[in-house]
């Protein structure tokens, strides 16, 4: 928003929906929640028990990318890291690469490569789709999960040598 000259009313300290919901907190009228196809209910949940009427547009819809060359180097094992930035992006990796034990990336496996979440909602999702989660940022942002990469990557380059 301030990219294109909109200062926003209202940041919560953590990027979540839950944060969010909670420092609108309770009131009455009509609240536009512009957003993914499909995305999880909870914010809309956490809205309307506040009190507010909750119009939601799916904004923007996921869909699978064409990987490329990039694919088979992860499928041959030729990275480092997996960032992963929400549940759809986990599911899509996964659906797209091939089982996590087949990667090296299944509970247990390689250590030395680390796997980094934006928040624990997309570590759990991660999870769920069967990956090792080393590192999740604290701060759900962009920043937020470089750190916590960087700190994956430093716990994992001692298993390196």
């Amino acid at each position: 928003l301030r990219a294109r000259g909109i200062a926003p009313d209202l940041v919560p300290r953590r990027h979540t929906g839950e944060d969010l919901a909670g420092v609108l907190g309770r009131g009455t009228g009509r609240v536009l929640l512009p957003r993914v196809e499909g995305a999880p209910r909870a914010l809309v949940d956490d809205l309307v028990d506040a009190g507010w009427e909750v119009d939601e547009v799916a904004a923007y819809r996921n869909v699978p990318a064409d990987p490329g060359p990039a694919l088979e180097e992860v499928r041959a094992g030729r990275f480092d890291a997996v960032v992963l930035t929400s549940g759809s992006t986990a599911r899509g990796f996964v659906d797209a690469a091939g089982p996590p034990e087949g990667l090296g990336l299944a509970p247990g496996q390689h250590p030395e490569r680390v796997v980094a979440c934006i928040g624990p909602r997309t570590a759990a999702a991660a999870a769920e789709a069967g990956l090792r989660v080393d590192a999740v940022a604290r701060e759900h942002t962009t920043a937020g999960t470089v750190k916590a990469l960087e700190s994956g990557l430093g716990a994992a380059s001692g298993m390196r040598r």
